[in-house]
């Protein structure tokens, strides 16, 4: 697990935050107040025509929050909360809590960065148990650790109506993520995506994962990247029936070889939309363990996709295939009848091969993405 210290964001500790000044405020306090439905970027903060509030890096401590809250819990317009790296802290998520609890209409809210701990934490859940109308939960380099966790589950086992959950980089422990687990079953909370990242989770975690996946029949949407899950406990999950249901599955970073291909397949993965095996930018940062397939693991898969039918994105970034395993792929990418994208690591294609591959884009619809996904895409990152 990650120490709840090394929890990576640039805004914690907390103790040299320095919030905005009251007064760069008062433009979308107003619009707030007046339910302002439309498009309209303020002094600090923007409300967009698709009913959301974006906050994020406007600095707003626990304080600033504090004075949106009357606004807010009358608001009958925004249904997104976008509130990242506002140095919020515990005292500011008991302001989330709220305004959530007092405001039926919010459905999604994002707290990445914030220096929430489990006292902050707590609050959160509470509210999320109240307010039904919550659907969408994003906590990611937040320290909330195994305390957090537990939390949490005391909440979530009375049932919520989330379906998308995000635990990215939050010092969880194999303990605390079972905990949550067991609560979301508990409460049949109709989660759809689980986003698990940067935790450093070992293959410890693919039973409970497993039991999740076979009891939670609208669980369609797995990311794992930056952990230590390797070959083996990759085989483990994918050899079990339960991921059938699967169709996004991120895998990056976790360091994976090209022994783990025979895995990926269209019998363990019919129903597969969405794969990502690159590794992420913050792959070193967050010392992952990077994936490392050549050419031998591309052109393995190049001969799978054509066998998937419904497969849209496939994200193989990495630095170890050449131009001759990528050829393979983007050969196949082109006879593929679902394939919209193929993403390669450009530095080792030759012009003629990103030119095939940049015609290939334009020439597919754009995939689909989800639209809780789409709903924290901030203006200010």
């Amino acid at each position: 697990m990650v120490a709840p210290e090394k929890v990576q964001c640039k805004i914690y500790p907390l103790d040299t935050f320095v919030p905005c000044d009251p007064v760069e405020l008062v433009e979308i306090k107003e619009a707030l107040a007046a339910s302002f439905s439309g498009k309209k970027t303020c002094q600090r903060g923007t409300i967009t025509q698709d009913q959301r509030l974006d906050m994020c890096k406007q600095n707003l401590g626990p304080e600033g929050l504090a004075t949106l809250i009357p606004q807010l819990k009358d608001n009958n317009f925004i249904k997104t909360i976008l509130l990242g790296t506002n140095g919020l802290g515990n005292e500011g998520v008991e302001n989330v809590a709220s305004i959530i609890q007092g405001n039926q209409k919010i459905e999604t809210i994002y707290l990445g960065c914030n220096g929430i701990t489990a006292e902050g934490i707590d609050h959160l859940g509470k509210a999320i148990a109240i307010n039904n109308s919550i659907k969408s939960l994003w906590l990611k380099r937040n320290p909330i650790g195994d305390a957090g966790a537990a939390a949490l589950a005391k909440h979530f086992t009375k049932g919520t109506n989330l379906r998308t959950l995000d635990l990215v980089h939050t010092a969880l422990s194999t303990t605390g993520l079972s905990q949550i687990i067991d609560s979301l079953i508990n409460g049949k909370s109709p989660i759809e995506r689980l986003f698990l990242g940067a935790n450093n989770f070992t293959a410890e975690i693919i039973p409970i994962l497993i039991r999740f996946i076979n009891q939670t029949p609208s669980l369609k949407e797995l990311y794992l990247p930056v952990n230590e899950l390797y070959d083996s406990g990759i085989e483990q999950l994918l050899n079990h029936p339960a991921t059938q249901q699967l169709t996004t599955l991120g895998l990056g970073a976790n360091g994976l070889t090209d022994n783990v291909i025979a895995s990926i397949n269209t019998k363990n993965l019919p129903n597969l939309i969405y794969l990502d095996l690159s590794n992420p930018i913050s792959t070193k940062k967050l010392q992952g363990k990077s994936n490392v397939i050549t050419d031998q693991g591309a052109i393995h898969f190049s001969n799978d996709i054509a066998h998937w039918k419904k497969i849209e994105t496939i994200n193989l970034t990495l630095e170890d295939i050449s131009y001759h395993g990528a050829q393979t792929l983007i050969e196949a990418a082109i006879d593929s009848s679902s394939l919209k994208r193929l993403y390669l690591h450009h530095l080792n294609l030759t012009s003629h091969q990103i030119t095939l591959l940049n015609t290939f884009h334009q020439h597919r619809e754009a995939p689909n993405i989800p639209q809780d996904i789409i709903a924290i895409k901030s203006v200010y990152r």
